[in-house]
């Protein structure tokens, strides 16, 4: 129903020349929202006139109570009163304010009747589509609704969305719609396991080695064309600014809570809550200009998602994600400048950290992949994995501790990037993942911890201690530099049984203030027969004939790492603290598979092998307790240090 408020009232809050959309203030402190919530519920729609006679009224007070889907076509605000109120709105106007008055706990918004959704605003051809299944009741029928002309300046502040309706008990505007944010997650996990089966494989000394293509060729891992599904929030108008301050969604049975697409768009939220929410994902955003999330909280959610695809700049400060049940994670995919800031994920079933190009085989903007991170903290939760590749990365203060894995930490950063990380930490870490029936089922094998650090560039103040990991660290670089590092009490667990190693590595590294401290080796077997040579670090492992390590995918000018040659250590001031039986460094002077000790030889394998192969040429292998100056490489094939 509408109501005309009286002139009197309105001529209160004229605003003479100005749209309406810029007085919020000024309607809250005259009284304006008080007097129309003491009137009913509403919402109230003070929507501007455009009418420049004298004498006219600027704006209708209306009152959008039962309305299945309010047309918001004309500039103005939106008023939400304290309570609980019911507003599916469409926005075909360029500037709007949804205000709640009062605080944002005590303001509640529910969709109105059926539908799923709070707010739309939509490019011309989707809204075409969207009128046909909403037919609207105009006062011309020989008029179209059709969006403004200039840019979209959509404000919300002081609400809370709640929608307590199931996907199945709601509408939808097209009928028929995409899973996008399933989609998008179970690619991702896809393509993470594989890099995950290909890892293990690598460090496999077994003849019969598995090939499995990760990606296809050129393949992206994203849609090159976002559908909607259901959100509270979704639009894709083109220069569309979406600000959202002091918001809260709340017990969100949907798809998404927010959906927005905009070339040249602009998002900024601040003071943002995600409470209870029953969702696919969470906050979807794609191909706008500016991104700005600023003290955001997730709690207690069913699947935390934070989907940031191909825009241009992206910030995230403050951001808490905890208690989150099923799977939680930041997906940055394809983003040319990105910066994160003070992020802490806490306690949270099942946790995933993608970011990388769109196109994972190569940039699709030129420069693309600037990442920078500052005081990033992940601990007590189960995490799927943490996948870096294709940036150009700076990160300070980046800790993981006391968390499950189901696949290996993973950064794949190109030579022409060189990354730097400042105080790595990964303390008390281990596999283990307590999968369900259904998270086993969509995500395949894993549950195991390593690490695989591939590209060129340092690590500082690097931690690694406490840990229990599946099969060795794994590094590959032309030139990578550890300075001031701590390898200690860390358990190897499984790998084969001819030799188990801390790390093995491919190319060039540098260890300077490094410390390799009581490190412990478990075989899989109690026979001493069975049990092979412990080892710190192997300096090369063999590159078969038919299977390319998958992390070198990123070398634009890959070195031939088939060569012995380009396989070197360097050490400055290095301590490995081990019992008399872990060697140091052990390598393997071959160029072919077959000359490699296999897994089914162990039992005829003894300690004395091992050192007798070493006096042969056949293996080198050397302990130390303290190392001041040391380079070592393989010199006519084979493996010596200075």
């Amino acid at each position: 129903m509408i109501k005309h408020l009286s002139n009197t009232f309105a001529l209160l809050y004229i605003l003479s020349n100005q749209l309406l959309i810029a007085q919020v203030g000024e309607l809250r402190d005259s009284g304006a929202f008080d007097q129309a919530c003491q009137r009913g519920i509403g919402p109230w729609y003070f929507a501007s006139n455009y009418a420049n006679y004298e004498g006219a009224i600027p704006y209708d007070i209306i009152d959008l109570n039962s309305k299945k889907v309010s047309l918001i076509d004309r500039d103005g605000v939106v008023c939400f009163c304290e309570g609980e109120s019911e507003f599916s709105g469409l926005v075909t106007a360029n500037d709007v304010t949804l205000y709640g008055n009062g605080s944002a706990r005590t303001v509640k918004v529910s969709p109105s009747i059926d539908n799923y959704f709070n707010l739309i605003f939509l490019k011309d051809d989707d809204l075409f589509r969207f009128t046909r299944y909403y037919p609207f009741d105009l006062k011309d029928e020989g008029l179209g609704i059709s969006n403004g002309k200039k840019n979209l300046e959509l404000s919300i502040k002081n609400i809370t969305f709640t929608n307590s309706l199931s996907r199945s008990q709601s509408e939808n505007w097209l009928q028929k719609y995409s899973p996008i944010a399933k989609d998008l997650r179970d690619q991702v996990i896809e393509n993470v396991n594989c890099l995950n089966d290909q890892l293990e494989s690598s460090s496999n000394s077994d003849n019969e080695a598995i090939r499995q293509e990760c990606f296809d060729d050129n393949q992206g891992i994203i849609p090159s064309v976002f559908e909607f599904s259901k959100s509270s929030i979704q639009g894709n108008r083109a220069n569309a600014s979406l600000m959202l301050e002091n918001v809260i969604f709340l017990e969100i049975d949907n798809d998404n809570l927010i959906e927005f697409f905009s070339e040249e768009g602009v998002a900024t939220f601040e003071n943002i809550q995600l409470v209870q929410n029953n969702t696919l994902g969470g906050l979807q955003i794609a191909g706008i200009r500016n991104l700005e999330l600023s003290n955001v909280k997730a709690n207690r959610n069913y699947n935390t998602t934070f989907d940031f695809i191909k825009n241009q700049n992206v910030s995230l400060s403050n951001v808490l994600i905890e208690n989150s049940i099923s799977l939680s994670g930041l997906i940055m995919m394809g983003n040319f400048n990105q910066s994160l800031s003070k992020i802490k994920i806490n306690e949270n079933e099942l946790f995933l950290f993608i970011a990388h190009s769109h196109d994972i085989f190569a940039p699709t903007m030129i420069g693309e992949g600037e990442l920078s991170i500052n005081d990033f903290e992940v601990s007590d939760s189960q995490v799927h994995s943490i996948w870096f590749s294709n940036q150009k990365l700076k990160a300070d203060n980046v800790f993981f501790n006391n968390n499950k894995w189901y696949t290996p930490f993973m950064f794949m950063a190109s030579e022409k990037k060189p990354f730097k990380f400042n105080r790595l930490g990964f303390e008390n870490n281990r596999g283990g993942v307590e999968e369900s029936d259904a998270m086993k089922f969509r995500m395949g094998s894993g549950d195991h911890f390593t690490l695989s650090i591939n590209g060129s560039g340092s690590l500082n103040n690097f931690t690694f201690g406490g840990n229990q990991i599946s099969v060795p660290i794994m590094l590959h670089s032309s030139k990578m530099i550890f300075n001031r590092s701590y390898f200690a009490e860390n358990n190897i667990l499984e790998g084969n049984d001819t030799y188990k190693s801390l790390i093995v590595q491919v190319g060039n590294i540098e260890y300077n203030n490094a410390q390799f401290l009581n490190n412990n080796f478990q075989w899989s077997s109690a026979s001493p027969r069975f049990q092979g040579q412990k080892i710190i670090i192997i300096p090369r492992f063999l590159y078969y004939e038919n299977i390319e390590n998958t992390y070198s995918m990123l070398r634009e000018d890959e070195p031939l790492y088939r060569l012995l040659a380009n396989h070197k250590i360097s050490m400055r001031n290095v301590r490995m603290d081990h019992p008399g039986d872990v060697a140091s460094i052990f390598a393997i002077n071959a160029n072919a598979l077959q000359d490699w000790p296999q897994t089914g030889d162990a039992e005829g394998i003894n300690p004395s092998v091992f050192q007798l192969g070493a006096e042969s040429g056949e293996y080198s292998m050397y302990k130390f307790y303290e190392a001041d100056n040391i380079e070592c490489a393989f010199v006519d094939d084979v493996y010596r240090c200075q």
